[in-house]
Order: structure tokens, then C-alpha cells, then sequence
């Protein structure tokens, strides 16, 4: 039966009773209207229910009352009972009339309720469902064609598992009977799903368990995330790392196996040409007399190269230990490290009559000896490149965010511009050995100094004018004066 009819049955009971308790009680028992009109209350509960239908019935009961007691008993206070009767039926009408009109606002609501919830489902870009206590679907939204490729219509009635790889379908089952049985919210899991043509498909599920007014549980409510390409992104990633830590222990190999050349080089490689130099010169001095100009000039070239080639060997140990062999770094006076290195100097400064002052400079945590080897090259380097005044040289720093950035200035031969990179590569030589003595390795020393101590070097300069190399050290774990 529908509930139209169920209405109108509940409403012809209703006014069939009261009717007939009205005429017993009023017109049998002869009792007050007081109590024969307590049986007009059903007609305005049943016009109020059945809204405007009921009024017409409440009406006409109304009036059948009335005016059977009229007939039956016709004084004055059958008259009033007309009237109030007329009251009631006016109550139901205004209570029927606000009745509609809040459930029709109530059911416009709800409709833009639904509306903006739909609209809200079918636009996210993931797939909200809905889960009974079996854990079988019962809604699920538009957007899971575009996931996996099943209309909605194909998911209700299955279960979770049963889009998934058999092993993955078991793992996933515990882990959700687990959160079921516990009526408990859960987040982010992950689970391998397969499309509809057949290719996996990755999921990040979360949920809420519903339940009703009562508290009983009825199922969860939740929401399914695709995650696969974050996941291939994951697994690339991992094998890059796998990549990198291998081609880091090939580095570190690497680096063991140079530091094994070093020392070997420091030894053996230097050997054979202390013996040609120190032999060819054992021989210049016992043959001198029997020797002409051109003999002596070529052991003047072999013991010239055998030097070159051990000073060569000598600056590549030191350029290959800065890293391996550096000392610890600790707070250092960068005053006093200046002052080591210009003692280093004191004979080429007093020789070429070179100055060399400095402002006040910082304490900062450095290897003290590098530092004040990357001083001694810079300077050194004034000096050897200078142009026809006096080599002037001023070494400052001034303190930029979290970091120092020291300047060493000359007034030397100045470089072009297109040159300022190329200069800090190792064996980048610039001039010819006849004019400017070196093996190339200076400049090159100096910036891997700087990279040791998380800093970096550079030049300002033009050609002519002078030049001003910067490096920076960063102030963190130093101490400033």
C-alpha cells in the first residue's frame, strides 16, 4: 500500500472517531463541550498532516458536528461551539500553510544540498564510494570510469578486493577487516588495483566508517586517490639513488686510488729525474773542461725540465690532498694567516720592492694552512704579473648575509674579460713559460680551496687596469671579531 493510502485511511479513522465520541459524549451523556470538543483535535492533526486535502475533510466534519448538535440541541452554546469549531479549522489552515512552506524551503535546500554535493563528487578528481558492513559497494562515483574504467553501475554489489591482483587482494582484505572490525578512520592506503583492460592501476584509499542514528554501524565512506605516476616516479627515483650511491663508492675508489698515485708519485715518480738532475750535473762539473757551449746548454735544458717536472709533480700532490689530506677546520685569526703568507713571500716582496697592505679582517672556521696557501698564490701572483709601477697589493673582507667575502686587489697587468673563467682551470696557462714562470696549477689550487670550504672564487678585472680576485667563506661556525 502507498503512503498516499495509508493517509487517507489514518484520516478516515481519525474523523470517524472523533465524530463518534462527539455525539456520545455531547449529545448521549449530555457531558460539557469542554470535552466534546477535545475530539476536534484528530480533524486538525489529520488536516495538518494530509495538508490542504485534510482541510477540505476537516471541514465538513467540522460542519457535520456543528450542525447535528444544532439540530439536536439547538441553544446558544451549540451557536459558540460553531464558532470555535471554525476557530480550529482556521488553526489547521494557518498550520497547513506554514507547514507547506517550510517543507518546501526544506526540500529546495536539500535539493541545492544535493546539487553542490553531486556537483562536487563529479568534478574532484578522485573516487568518492561508499562501502556497506560486507564491505560492498554501494555508491560510487562517476569518476571511477575514468580511473579504473568500469561505469558505477559495474562496481555496486562487488567489493574492494575483487578489482585486484590475487596477492594484493589478500594483503589489502586483512588490512581493511582489521580497520573494520575496529570502526576506525584510515588513511593513505595503498593498494594495486587493475583496470578493466587490464593494466595495474595504484590507489591511495582513505576512510571513515558511517553510522546511523542509532550508532550502528553500517559501512565506510571513502575516498580512492591515483597515485600511480607518483609511484613510478618513486620507483625511478629509487633506482637514481641506487644509481648514485654506486657511482658514490666508485668516486670514493676513485679518490683512494688517486691518493695511492699521490704517494706513490711523491716517491717513485721523483726518483729517476733527482737522479737525471743530480747525475747530468755530477757530469757538467767533472767534463766542464772538455765540454763546449752547446754541450753544457742541453744539460742546462735537462736539469731545467727534471725541475719543472718534480715542481709539476709536487704542486699536483698538493692540489690532489686538499680534500684528502686537509687539515680540520677551526676557528682561525685571518690576520695572522695573511701574515703567514706574507712571510712565505718576504723574499719576492723585498725583491721586487712589492707593498702589501690589509684592512682588519675576521675570524673564521677554515684550514688555516690552506688559507694562507690560497693568500700566497693570490699574492704571489700580483707579483709575478705586474706591470711597470711597484706591485701594490690590498687584501679586505666585508661581511655579506652569511658569508665573507675577502678581495685581494693589485695593480698588476689586469686580464680580459674573456679569460676570467678559463684562468681557474688547472694547467690553463695564459702567457708562454719564457715570459711568466708557473706550471699552471696556481689558480686552480685556490678555487678548490675555496669548494673545500663550501666557498667560491672569482675576478674582477680589465686588461691593463689591475685585477681583484674575490673568494668567500661562510660566517656560520665562525667566530667574528
Amino acid at each position: 500500500m502507498s503512503i498516499g493510502k495509508y493517509r487517507i485511511a489514518a484520516v478516515a479513522v481519525l474523523l470517524s472517531a472523533a465524530s463518534l465520541l462527539t455525539l456520545y459524549f455531547h449529545v448521549l451523556l449530555e457531558t460539557g463541550t469542554v470535552v466534546s470538543h477535545t475530539f476536534y483535535v484528530p480533524i486538525v492533526l489529520a488536516a495538518v498532516w494530509w495538508k490542504r486535502k485534510g482541510l477540505v475533510v476537516a471541514f465538513f466534519s467540522a460542519a457535520f458536528l456543528i450542525f447535528s448538535n444544532i439540530f439536536l440541541r439547538p441553544d446558544v452554546a451549540t451557536v459558540n461551539d460553531y464558532f470555535r469549531a471554525c476557530l480550529l479549522v482556521a488553526v489547521a489552515l494557518v498550520a497547513v500553510v506554514l507547514s507547506e512552506h517550510i517543507a518546501k524551503r526544506a526540500q529546495k535546500a536539500l535539493r541545492e544540498s544535493e546539487g553542490r554535493f553531486r556537483s562536487l563528487v563529479e568534478s574532484t578528481s578522485d573516487w568518492i564510494w561508499e562501502v556497506d558492513e560486507s564491505g560492498v559497494y554501494t555508491y560510487a562515483s562517476p569518476k571511477v570510469k575514468e580511473l579504473l574504467g568500469y561505469e558505477p553501475e559495474e562496481i555496486i554489489g562487488k567489493t574492494p578486493f575483487d578489482l585486484m591482483p590475487a596477492d594484493e587482494a589478500k594483503r589489502v582484505a586483512a588490512e581493511f577487516r582489521a580497520v573494520m572490525d575496529a570502526r576506525k578512520d584510515f588513511d593513505r592506503l595503498e593498494n594495486t588495483n587493475l583496470h578493466k583492460e587490464g593494466y595495474p592501476v595504484v590507489l591511495e584509499t582513505s576512510g571513515v566508517p558511517i553510522f546511523d542514528n542509532k550508532g550502528n554501524f553500517r559501512g565506510y565512506r571513502g575516498i580512492d586517490r591515483d597515485i600511480t605516476e607518483r609511484k613510478k616516479a618513486q620507483e625511478q627515483l629509487e633506482i637514481l639513488n641506487a644509481e648514485l650511491k654506486r657511482h658514490t663508492r666508485e668516486l670514493e675508489q676513485s679518490n683512494r686510488d688517486l691518493e695511492q698515485f699521490a704517494h706513490v708519485a711523491s716517491h717513485d715518480l721523483q726518483e729517476p729525474l733527482r737522479v737525471v738532475a743530480s747525475f747530468t750535473q755530477l757530469l757538467e762539473r767533472r767534463c766542464k773542461d772538455n765540454l763546449d757551449s752547446d754541450v753544457r746548454e742541453y744539460m742546462d735544458y735537462i736539469v731545467d725540465g727534471a725541475t719543472r717536472m718534480q715542481q709539476l709533480i709536487n704542486d699536483l700532490l698538493v692540489f690532489s690532498r686538499v680534500r684528502a689530506r686537509g687539515r680540520p677546520l677551526e676557528p682561525a685569526d685571518c690576520n695572522a694567516v695573511l701574515g703567514q703568507a706574507i712571510a712565505n713571500l718576504g723574499r719576492a716582496i723585498q725583491e721586487n720592492q712589492a707593498v702589501i697592505t690589509n684592512d682588519e679582517l675576521p675570524t673564521v672556521r677554515v684550514d688555516a694552512s690552506q688559507i694562507a696557501r690560497l693568500f700566497q698564490n693570490l699574492i704571489g701572483n700580483a707579483i709575478k704579473f705586474r706591470s711597470g709601477e711597484n706591485p701594490c697589493v690590498h687584501v679586505s673582507a666585508k661581511k655579506e648575509g652569511d658569508q665573507w667575502v675577502f678581495s685581494v686587489r693589485d695593480n698588476g697587468i689586469g686580464i680580459e674579460s674573456q679569460y676570467h673563467e678559463r684562468i681557474f682551470e688547472i694547467f690553463r696557462r695564459l702567457h708562454g713559460r719564457e715570459e711568466y714562470p708557473g706550471t699552471g696549477i696556481g689558480l686552480a689550487l685556490c678555487r678548490r680551496i675555496a669548494e673545500r670550504h663550501d666557498g667560491r672564487i672569482w675576478v674582477e678585472s680589465q686588461e691593463g687596469k689591475g685585477s681583484t680576485f674575490c673568494f668567500t667563506l661562510p660566517v656560520d661556525g665562525g667566530v667574528e671579531e
